[in-house]
Protein backbone atom coordinates (compact mmCIF):
# COMPACT_ATOMS: atom_id res chain seq x y z
CA UNK A 1 0.00 0.00 0.00
CA UNK A 2 2.81 2.45 0.86
CA UNK A 3 4.41 1.78 -2.53
CA UNK A 4 1.16 2.73 -4.32
CA UNK A 5 0.96 6.00 -2.39
CA UNK A 6 4.62 6.77 -3.15
CA UNK A 7 4.09 6.04 -6.86
CA UNK A 8 0.96 8.23 -6.87
CA UNK A 9 2.75 11.21 -5.33
CA UNK A 10 5.84 10.74 -7.49
CA UNK A 11 3.62 10.88 -10.57
CA UNK A 12 2.01 14.04 -9.19
CA UNK A 13 5.40 15.76 -8.83
CA UNK A 14 6.30 14.81 -12.40
CA UNK A 15 2.98 16.16 -13.73
CA UNK A 16 3.35 19.43 -11.86
CA UNK A 17 6.92 20.04 -13.00
CA UNK A 18 6.03 19.11 -16.59
CA UNK A 19 3.23 21.70 -16.60
CA UNK A 20 5.96 24.26 -17.17
CA UNK A 21 6.48 24.95 -20.85
CA UNK A 22 10.11 23.86 -20.47
CA UNK A 23 9.14 20.17 -20.28
CA UNK A 24 12.15 19.32 -18.17
CA UNK A 25 14.74 21.24 -20.18
CA UNK A 26 16.30 23.66 -17.73
CA UNK A 27 18.24 25.49 -20.44
CA UNK A 28 15.05 26.36 -22.31
CA UNK A 29 13.25 29.45 -21.00
CA UNK A 30 9.74 29.28 -19.59
CA UNK A 31 7.97 31.23 -22.29
CA UNK A 32 4.39 30.47 -21.34
CA UNK A 33 2.21 27.76 -19.84
CA UNK A 34 1.94 24.45 -21.69
CA UNK A 35 1.19 25.24 -25.34
CA UNK A 36 0.26 28.86 -24.59
CA UNK A 37 3.11 31.36 -25.01
CA UNK A 38 2.89 34.61 -23.06
CA UNK A 39 0.85 37.09 -25.09
CA UNK A 40 -1.44 34.41 -26.59
CA UNK A 41 -4.75 35.93 -27.72
CA UNK A 42 -8.10 34.99 -26.19
CA UNK A 43 -9.29 33.60 -29.52
CA UNK A 44 -6.26 31.27 -29.74
CA UNK A 45 -6.78 30.24 -26.11
CA UNK A 46 -10.43 29.37 -26.83
CA UNK A 47 -9.36 27.29 -29.84
CA UNK A 48 -7.15 25.20 -27.54
CA UNK A 49 -9.55 25.22 -24.55
CA UNK A 50 -13.03 25.50 -26.13
CA UNK A 51 -15.97 26.16 -23.85
CA UNK A 52 -13.87 27.48 -20.96
CA UNK A 53 -16.09 29.91 -19.03
CA UNK A 54 -14.77 33.42 -18.68
CA UNK A 55 -15.61 36.86 -17.41
CA UNK A 56 -14.44 40.41 -17.98
CA UNK A 57 -13.68 43.06 -15.42
CA UNK A 58 -16.48 45.66 -15.48
CA UNK A 59 -14.18 48.71 -15.70
CA UNK A 60 -13.41 48.04 -19.39
CA UNK A 61 -9.61 48.07 -19.12
CA UNK A 62 -9.29 44.83 -21.05
CA UNK A 63 -8.97 42.24 -18.26
CA UNK A 64 -10.42 38.78 -18.85
CA UNK A 65 -10.27 35.64 -16.71
CA UNK A 66 -11.08 32.09 -17.84
CA UNK A 67 -11.60 29.36 -15.25
CA UNK A 68 -11.35 25.59 -15.69
CA UNK A 69 -12.63 23.35 -12.90
CA UNK A 70 -11.07 19.89 -12.58
CA UNK A 71 -9.18 19.81 -15.91
CA UNK A 72 -7.43 16.55 -14.91
CA UNK A 73 -3.84 15.53 -14.31
CA UNK A 74 -4.16 16.13 -10.58
CA UNK A 75 -5.14 19.76 -11.16
CA UNK A 76 -8.12 21.04 -9.18
CA UNK A 77 -8.57 24.23 -11.23
CA UNK A 78 -6.78 26.65 -13.55
CA UNK A 79 -7.30 30.33 -14.21
CA UNK A 80 -5.95 32.02 -17.34
CA UNK A 81 -5.74 35.80 -17.13
CA UNK A 82 -5.54 38.11 -20.12
CA UNK A 83 -4.95 41.82 -20.40
CA UNK A 84 -5.74 43.56 -23.68
CA UNK A 85 -6.07 40.17 -25.38
CA UNK A 86 -2.67 38.89 -24.14
CA UNK A 87 -2.13 35.97 -21.76
CA UNK A 88 -0.06 37.20 -18.82
CA UNK A 89 -0.94 35.12 -15.74
CA UNK A 90 -1.84 31.48 -15.08
CA UNK A 91 -2.92 30.11 -11.70
CA UNK A 92 -2.89 26.35 -11.17
CA UNK A 93 -4.52 24.90 -8.04
CA UNK A 94 -3.40 21.36 -7.25
CA UNK A 95 -5.52 20.79 -4.17
CA UNK A 96 -4.32 18.65 -1.26
CA UNK A 97 -1.15 16.90 -2.41
CA UNK A 98 0.64 16.25 0.88
CA UNK A 99 3.49 17.92 2.71
CA UNK A 100 6.30 15.82 1.20
CA UNK A 101 5.02 16.41 -2.32
CA UNK A 102 4.82 20.16 -1.71
CA UNK A 103 8.43 20.22 -0.54
CA UNK A 104 9.56 18.06 -3.47
CA UNK A 105 7.88 20.47 -5.92
CA UNK A 106 9.52 23.50 -4.30
CA UNK A 107 12.94 21.80 -4.27
CA UNK A 108 12.57 20.84 -7.94
CA UNK A 109 11.54 24.35 -8.97
CA UNK A 110 14.37 25.97 -7.03
CA UNK A 111 16.98 23.59 -8.44
CA UNK A 112 15.69 24.05 -11.97
CA UNK A 113 14.68 27.71 -12.11
CA UNK A 114 16.63 29.60 -9.48
CA UNK A 115 16.74 30.48 -5.83
CA UNK A 116 13.82 31.59 -3.76
CA UNK A 117 13.64 35.37 -4.14
CA UNK A 118 11.47 35.86 -1.06
CA UNK A 119 9.38 33.82 1.33
CA UNK A 120 6.81 34.94 3.89
CA UNK A 121 3.86 33.66 5.91
CA UNK A 122 0.54 35.43 5.47
CA UNK A 123 -2.36 34.16 7.56
CA UNK A 124 -2.97 30.52 6.77
CA UNK A 125 -0.47 30.08 3.96
CA UNK A 126 3.22 30.26 3.15
CA UNK A 127 4.25 32.30 0.11
CA UNK A 128 7.30 31.50 -1.98
CA UNK A 129 8.46 33.68 -4.84
CA UNK A 130 10.99 32.41 -7.36
CA UNK A 131 12.10 35.21 -9.65
CA UNK A 132 12.90 33.16 -12.74
CA UNK A 133 14.14 36.17 -14.69
CA UNK A 134 13.24 39.82 -15.25
CA UNK A 135 10.12 38.77 -17.12
CA UNK A 136 8.71 35.86 -15.13
CA UNK A 137 7.81 35.18 -11.53
CA UNK A 138 6.82 31.77 -10.23
CA UNK A 139 4.68 32.36 -7.16
CA UNK A 140 3.71 29.43 -4.94
CA UNK A 141 1.18 29.53 -2.11
CA UNK A 142 1.23 26.57 0.26
CA UNK A 143 -1.75 26.47 2.58
CA UNK A 144 -1.58 24.87 6.03
CA UNK A 145 -3.59 21.86 4.85
CA UNK A 146 -1.08 21.22 2.02
CA UNK A 147 -3.23 22.75 -0.66
CA UNK A 148 -0.96 24.41 -3.17
CA UNK A 149 -1.50 26.86 -5.95
CA UNK A 150 1.18 28.02 -8.33
CA UNK A 151 1.11 31.18 -10.36
CA UNK A 152 3.16 31.92 -13.45
CA UNK A 153 3.22 35.67 -13.99
CA UNK A 154 4.64 37.51 -16.99
CA UNK A 155 5.88 40.64 -15.21
CA UNK A 156 5.91 43.16 -18.11
CA UNK A 157 2.31 42.30 -19.11
CA UNK A 158 1.22 42.28 -15.47
CA UNK A 159 2.78 45.74 -15.01
CA UNK A 160 0.72 47.03 -17.96
CA UNK A 161 -2.44 45.63 -16.36
CA UNK A 162 -1.64 47.14 -12.95
CA UNK A 163 -0.88 50.54 -14.51
CA UNK A 164 -4.19 50.51 -16.40
CA UNK A 165 -6.12 49.43 -13.30
CA UNK A 166 -4.46 52.19 -11.25
CA UNK A 167 -5.40 54.80 -13.89
CA UNK A 168 -9.04 53.71 -13.67
CA UNK A 169 -8.97 53.87 -9.86
CA UNK A 170 -7.42 57.37 -9.95
CA UNK A 171 -10.14 58.54 -12.35
CA UNK A 172 -12.78 57.25 -9.93
CA UNK A 173 -11.15 59.17 -7.06
CA UNK A 174 -10.98 62.38 -9.11
CA UNK A 175 -14.71 62.22 -9.92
Amino acid sequence: MKVNVLVKWSCMVILIVCSFNSYGQSNRPIDGYNELPWGTSVSRFLQLYPGTPGWQQPDNIGFQNFHQANPGGGIKSRDFRFFQDKLYHVIVDYGDIGFQTVNAIIDTLVSRYGNIHSQWVDGSFRNILIRYNANLDIYIRVFRNNLIDMQYINRPLERQYIDARNRVEMEKIEL
